[in-house]
């Protein structure tokens, strides 16, 4: 068994979509190549598997790799006590940059009770979003699409949906302009989609669970198994909530505005929200330095913006895009922002 007095670093982890994106993250994560292609996302710090069906990459798709090479899901499975904390074996989240250069399916996910009655999981997919950056796609702004509207109910929706009547099904939700700073909280069967041209960064539970029952995206057709998983139509229907909102009222249940701060950290999603995942960021301005003590076991740290270096026993160098786990021996932290200051989001599960 290790000592981890240090932060442990993962390698970029990037992983097939069913819709094209991914040049904003190139370009935050100063890839040479500034492209959108079918790996529009990176998965952060993740143990779970990508369920992607005939377009999988490998076995291991979608779980992160250490810098040395290890997966992480080996590593928990050998040291998860000391790494994690005792009373745990596993994270209970996952993270992920997102960037769309489409909007994606129109969709829902399981709650942690559809999850364990349809879908074999503990875990359903309650989420976060984060919006880093924005671009205009085809001369249309950036935006998201959040909840029914009202009046809306099962039927009108499964007849929209088996005549495959997408212009009817986007007119039942709520279209919502973005720009970074903004940030959002999803909870399981609310329907939304992503639209085009937004990077985020996304907080979730551990699962690659998604009812997405649109048949063509793009230039991509999705199979029965991309939009329903191992759901029949009818189980997949029923995941959707159908309670309808005004623009209004969505905003006030999902739209995430900033909690307490502790000097440069301040929360943003806690217990006021859910018990899957706590999330907060820290803003440090150029030059600053900030002593971060750590009272839960473990963390997952996301740079987004700017750089420096983080020292626990020894020091490190971050830049925008690196994802790190502070493990449970590791209870104080020195972050130093360098001359473009340095945001970090701070991210653990909450049970």
């Amino acid at each position: 068994m290790k000592n981890y007095h240090d932060p442990l670093f993962f390698q970029p982890n990037r992983v097939w979509r069913c819709y094209l994106g991914g040049r904003l993250l190139s370009r935050m994560m100063g890839e040479k190549e500034e492209a959108d292609s079918l790996f529009p996302e990176n998965w952060l710090g993740s143990v779970t598997p990508a369920r992607n069906g005939v377009h999988q990459t490998s076995e291991q798709e979608g779980i992160s790799r250490l810098r040395s090479g290890e997966l992480l899901s080996d590593l928990l499975r050998k040291d998860g006590k000391t790494i994690l904390g005792k009373d745990r074996s596993e994270l209970g989240v996952l993270c992920k940059f997102l960037d769309s250069a489409v909007r994606l399916p129109f969709q829902c996910h399981p709650d942690r009770d559809f999850a364990r009655k349809y879908c074999q999981s503990e875990y359903g997919k309650t989420e976060s979003w984060f919006i880093l950056d924005t671009r205009q796609v085809n001369g249309e702004d950036p935006y998201i699409m959040l909840g029914f509207k009202p009046g809306i109910d099962r039927g009108a929706f499964r007849q929209a949906v088996l005549e495959q009547d997408i212009p009817q099904v986007l007119s039942m939700m709520h279209k919502i302009k973005v720009k970074p700073g903004d940030n959002f909280f999803i909870p399981g069967r609310l329907p939304h989609a992503i639209g085009s041209g937004v990077l985020m960064l996304e907080v979730q539970e551990p699962t690659d669970l998604v009812v997405q029952p649109e048949r063509k995206i793009g230039d991509i057709t999705l199979s029965d198994f991309d939009m329903w998983q191992n759901l029949t139509v009818e189980q997949g229907l029923d995941c959707f909530e159908y309670r309808g909102r005004t623009l209004e009222e969505v905003m006030r249940e999902f739209a995430v505005r900033p909690g307490k701060k502790n000097g440069p950290v301040e929360t943003l999603v806690d217990s006021g929200y859910t018990d899957c995942f706590q999330v907060a960021v820290m803003k440090l301005l150029p030059g600053e330095t900030y002593d971060c003590r750590f009272s839960s076991d473990w963390q997952l740290a996301v740079v987004t913006g700017g750089g420096g270096n983080v020292t626990a026993a020894e020091k490190q160098t971050v830049r925008p895009g690196d994802c790190f786990l502070i493990p449970n021996p590791v209870r104080n932290l020195t972050f130093s922002a360098g001359e473009k200051g340095l945001v970090v989001y701070l991210i653990n599960a909450a049970h």
